[in-house]
């Protein structure tokens, strides 16, 4: 897939998101975690996700409290 080829997905990302960077494992089939950092402002963080989201014309869930397993 070329960079940015998402139909809804901005040429240009934002210049704001210009330090922001990825990076992705799997846990164990079929899960992915993609995990962005960089960010100059937490809601920089909630807008990219619905950019990103958006462009995936995927439904999402935030979540802003900190996730426990038991």
């Amino acid at each position: 897939m070329e960079k940015n080829s998402l139909p809804c997905m901005p040429k240009k990302p934002k210049k704001k998101y210009k330090n922001v960077t990825a990076i992705s494992f799997t846990t164990s089939y079929p899960e992915l975690i993609i995990s962005f950092s960089g960010f100059e402002r937490e809601n920089d963080c909630l807008e990219f996700l619905d950019l990103v989201f958006q462009g995936l014309d995927m439904q999402h869930h935030k979540i802003t409290e900190p996730v426990t397993l038991h």
